[in-house]
């Protein structure tokens, strides 16, 4: 168990009580027609949206390879140096990524990609699927032992739901690890702990 502010648990608490909802068919999804599932856009209150979000959110729905998605991280942080090597392979990728959206008639916009690691939970996509996953647990496993995203990235390590970041973000979060955010976070002592993986182009 991950030692844990009162402020962490509740957010965590709020974050398993939507994945029941949706889970259990209790909160009305939206149908999203490229992966022709059931989803959630869930959002923290302090979650910050980027200029033309709903332009934005809906050609990242259309892109091809969001399909058979169960996460998708619109909001997520990076620690520094994976922030860095996650710079310098997008660059490397960015010409070829848009040569080969433009051969299979992908308006260039918000790209999906493979992650099995970020942090923060303050904007992402769930379909029930996911949800569903998410509320799994194995016999004497607690589903509230970590703040949220640690909750998240130990399921994605463990191949339990495949997940995707969206880049650019769409989301971002206001007063990121400062005192007057609403959850006091212990985040900056966690770094070294929590591991790290580089976003990859699907």
């Amino acid at each position: 168990m991950v030692p844990m502010t009162a402020s962490e648990r509740a957010c965590a608490a709020s974050h398993l009580a939507l994945w029941k909802r949706l889970a259990d068919g209790d909160l009305e999804p939206f149908k999203c027609n490229s992966t022709k599932r059931d989803m959630a856009l869930i959002l923290e209150d302090d979650a910050l949206l980027s200029p033309y979000f709903v332009q934005r959110i809906n050609m990242l729905l259309q892109h091809p390879d969001m399909a058979g998605m169960d996460l998708c991280f619109i909001g997520y942080s990076l620690p520094g140096a994976v922030r860095h090597k996650v710079k310098q392979a997008l660059e490397q990728l960015k010409d070829d990524s848009r040569a080969s959206q433009a051969k299979r008639g992908v308006k260039h916009g918000p790209t999906p990609m493979h992650v099995d690691f970020c942090w923060q939970a303050h904007a992402y996509l769930l379909s029930r699927e996911g949800a569903k996953r998410l509320t799994a647990r194995k016999p004497h496993e607690s589903l509230i032992d970590a703040p949220v995203d640690i909750t998240m990235a130990t399921r994605m390590k463990s191949k339990r739901i495949a997940a995707m970041a969206c880049h650019p973000a769409l989301a971002d979060q206001s007063h990121e690890y400062t005192d007057i955010v609403d959850v006091k976070s212990n985040a900056i002592q966690r770094v070294d702990t929590r591991g790290g993986a580089i976003l990859q182009y699907l």
